[in-house]
């Protein structure tokens, strides 16, 4: 008997040699099934599955909360108090006036050493930091309005809230079109409402002089600890599983404050709860009628647990600060790498 090299024992032991010029069988399970079914099946499954994400993907030119010069924006990040000071004077952001063109820049966070610098540099800092934030995340909830406010005029013969409350509504009705209702659904879902006059209530800016005075008075211009290791600006608190625990919250509470990974998401987060908690009815309200940030700050009477006296400290903080000359501002594209020559640090200090 010829004796048989490892290489021709192993060939003879391999199944696919053994079926030498015949396609290896198909097994589902026990039992043999042709390829070419096996092949049409899955080829099949995959063009299902491929529609149904093709139907269901959502629509690009709809997103919501983007920035509508998402091409423009610059986001930054610094190390120290020394060189966001150097980036606000390179950025045009260290003299700003009433009517000044703000360029979309966005500081990720305030840096570790920000609270162990000159307390009136610091709150110019603060000031200058927060407001083209601001002012971006009130452009974003404006791209918001903007889009709502045209598809309302183009409804067609149809019940807006029953629009709104029906998921399934295909349109043929509201003369929409179907990423149209999507966005219209989306923006319900996010502003938690189904009657279209309260989601137009509620899709609204905030003055920026609000912002930047609530942002001060609830971060001591951006020294508390939920603005250095959260980046929260507001104060907001949270019941999930993630953030911080108050040091002086009272026994029995659940709440956490918030945490964010930039203080952008903070500025957005605090937009998002006046637009549509029920605490702040009044404020939006108030807010059909006038976008004076003083008679504005009497609808944030349940912000705070002080009430009356902090509605009161805000309104004497916004004077005193001059902050209504910042509702002035203009946000503009193309200017963010507009670079002025900075100024020496040391001239600033003293």
């Amino acid at each position: 008997m010829k004796n048989l090299t490892a290489h021709e024992r192993l060939e003879n032991f391999l199944p696919h040699r053994r079926h030498a010029g015949k396609p290896h069988p198909a097994l589902f399970g026990r039992r043999t099934v042709d390829p070419d079914i096996v092949r049409f099946v899955v080829g099949a499954a995959l063009a299902i599955v491929m529609l149904v994400l093709a139907v269901l993907r959502p629509p690009m030119d709809l997103l919501l909360s983007r920035f509508q010069f998402s091409d423009e924006l610059r986001i930054i990040r610094v190390r120290s108090s020394e060189k966001l000071v150097e980036k606000l004077q390179a950025l045009a952001l260290w003299d700003v006036n009433p009517r000044s063109e703000v360029p979309p820049v966005v500081f990720t966070q305030f840096p570790d050493d920000f609270d162990r610098i000159d307390s009136d540099l610091k709150k110019r800092v603060f000031l200058h930091t927060l407001l083209p934030v601001a002012m971006v995340a009130n452009a974003e909830v404006e791209q918001e309005r903007s889009t709502l406010l045209s598809l309302l005029d183009k409804l067609g013969d149809c019940d807006p809230d029953q629009l709104l409350a029906d998921r399934a509504a295909d349109g043929r009705t509201s003369g929409l079109s179907k990423n149209e209702l999507y966005f219209l659904h989306q923006l319900s879902n996010k502003y938690r409402t189904t009657r279209m006059e309260e989601l137009v209530r509620r899709v609204n800016v905030v003055p920026v002089s609000l912002i930047l005075a609530q942002g001060a008075l609830e971060s001591s211009w951006g020294g508390s600890r939920f603005a250095s290791e959260g980046n929260n600006l507001f104060g907001v608190w949270t019941w999930g599983k993630s953030g911080m625990v108050p040091q002086r919250r009272e026994a029995g509470r659940q709440h956490l404050v918030a945490m964010y990974d930039t203080i952008l998401d903070s500025a957005r987060s605090y937009l998002l709860m006046i637009n549509r908690q029920a605490a702040y009815r009044e404020f939006r309200t108030l807010r059909e009628q006038t976008m004076d940030p003083l008679r504005l700050a009497n609808g944030l009477l349940r912000y705070s647990e002080r009430r009356d006296d902090y509605v009161a400290s805000l309104q004497s903080f916004i004077q005193q600060n001059r902050l209504q000359q910042y509702d002035e501002c203009v946000l503009s594209a193309g200017l963010a790498n507009r670079e002025a020559k900075p100024l020496k640090l040391a001239s600033l200090i003293n």
